[in-house]
């Protein structure tokens, strides 16, 4: 199985209906899906196709999993399962409703640095802290970028709007 957009309505892994593809970088594409056994919205990630032959891209993959799994951060999301199918290398998360920091920078355009707003303040903190949750405890976050961080309508602790998380 390929890691191309023709996933959207498929069963992927027995487990996750594909809705439609989020976003995807450098290394893997993320797709929106219900899990059907436990009937949530999640976020699969997916390695992508001409990595799942190098062992060690692999390997820091799967490392990446391990790591994010461990850690629990209000800003971070939480990993729910990680595997092989069909060839396919892929990472299951907790998916958050929301914009992704690239589409806020379309839609807003650039942060001036000289004028900080509280919301850019505020969205600069929960960055700076998810990054150093990660880097506290030894795990390099390779999947900190404009697509992944997203701005929420809801916080998982005290349920104010604008939450940031990670994918």
């Amino acid at each position: 199985m390929t890691t191309q957009d023709t996933l959207s309505g498929t069963l992927f892994a027995g487990r996750y209906r594909i809705a439609r593809k989020l976003g995807g970088g450098g290394m893997a594409d993320v797709y929106l899906a219900e899990d059907q056994e436990l009937g949530r919205r999640v976020a699969v990630k997916m390695l992508h196709a001409k990595y799942a032959n190098d062992e060690q891209f692999v390997e820091r993959f799967r490392r990446e999993a391990t790591h994010a799994a461990g850690l629990s951060h209000p800003n971070i999301v939480s990993i729910f399962d990680r595997g092989e199918f069909d060839g396919s290398y892929y990472i299951v998360m907790e998916y958050v409703e929301g914009r992704t920091l690239k589409e806020l920078i379309r839609s807003r355009g650039l942060c001036p640095v000289p004028v900080p707003s509280p919301t850019r303040a505020r969205s600069s903190r929960r960055c700076a802290t998810r990054t150093a949750t990660a880097s506290s405890t030894g795990t390099s976050s390779r999947t900190t970028s404009s697509s992944t961080p997203r701005a929420s309508s809801r916080s998982p602790t005290s349920g104010s709007p604008g939450r940031a998380r990670a994918r």
